[in-house]
């Protein structure tokens, strides 16, 4: 399984970010972390996810310094694609562990 995280554009200076990626095959990672992030791309029902999460724009009204991200994940069955910002609404705890699990990879 391949993942890919991208920071797209977004923030104060417009910085754009090497993207991480995650190869569960070529990558150096127990079975128990393997485990946990299928269980976190199950839980998150990551492949019936809209391809763009929306953002209450009443609440973030004028907001234009925030990160827009592209996140990828191909399983060898199936691949998709959800594009997201800072200010998305994020549709569960699930999706949320699993950007900060794939972020710690780049650590």
């Amino acid at each position: 399984m391949k993942i890919t995280l991208e920071g797209k554009r977004g923030g104060f200076s417009g910085m754009k970010s090497q993207p991480i990626i995650v190869d569960t095959d070529n990558q150096k990672m127990s079975e128990e972390e393997i485990k946990y992030l299928n269980s976190l791309i199950q839980n998150s029902n990551f492949f019936e996810l809209p391809s763009s999460l929306p953002t209450s724009s009443a609440e973030h009204k004028g907001a234009a310094d925030y990160l827009t991200y592209k996140i990828t994940i191909d399983d060898d069955k199936s691949n998709h694609s959800i594009i997201f910002s800072d200010i998305s609404n994020i549709p569960n705890k699930a999706f949320s562990d699993l950007i900060a699990f794939i972020k710690r990879q780049s650590d």
